[in-house]
């Protein structure tokens, strides 16, 4: 039993040293990497990514530059990507209001731009987002259309996800009978 329990403190330990040498070795690449391209953008959003666990804060301040040098190069479908992200940072970071009125911007371009598969995202984030507000009526409104996208994509995975989605809905209200329903 002690072997096994150094075998995971070592791994553990070796895990947390990768990952910061590779959040180091990435901040080194952006500092050096001198155009504004979509390159750059994806190191900023992956540099965002990298932190949000270590510092929220500067998780989404890359993600934002990231946003703006999308915005600057006229990149759309880099700057819903993007905005998926930030809206997931902001819940993650407790900043609800501010998450749901990026995702209903961006949800707006996605379906404007032809985006589905954003939208979908920002259909099953929003979902939670409303949730987590206890505004039930509109996480209800978005989870079912998150739902409604999985059926007619008659992707299975998605499908899974926008029940149990539903179904943590329901219960969180106690309505039980919904959830035999489902």
């Amino acid at each position: 039993m002690k072997k096994i329990l150094i075998f995971v403190i070592i791994l553990s330990a070796l895990k947390g040293f990768a990952q910061t040498k590779t959040i180091d070795s990435l901040k080194k690449a952006i500092d050096n990497y001198k155009k504004d391209d979509s390159i750059k953008i994806k190191m900023l959003y992956w540099y965002g990514f990298l932190l949000q666990e270590t510092d929220i804060d500067a998780s989404i301040r890359y993600t934002r530059e990231g946003l703006q040098l999308a915005n600057k190069l006229n990149r759309l479908d880099i700057v819903s990507f993007g905005d998926l992200r930030l809206s997931y940072l902001y819940g993650s970071a407790n900043k609800e209001d501010s998450a749901i009125f990026v995702a209903l911007q961006e949800l707006t371009a996605s379906e404007r731009l032809h985006l589905e598969n954003l939208a979908d995202n920002f259909y099953a984030l929003l979902g939670e987002h409303y949730r987590l507000l206890h505004n039930y009526e509109q996480a209800e409104y978005y989870d079912n259309k998150y739902l409604d996208a999985a059926i007619s994509q008659k992707n299975h995975s998605m499908t899974l996800l926008a029940l149990l989605h539903l179904m943590s809905l329901y219960r969180q209200q106690d309505q039980g009978d919904k959830v035999k329903n489902i």
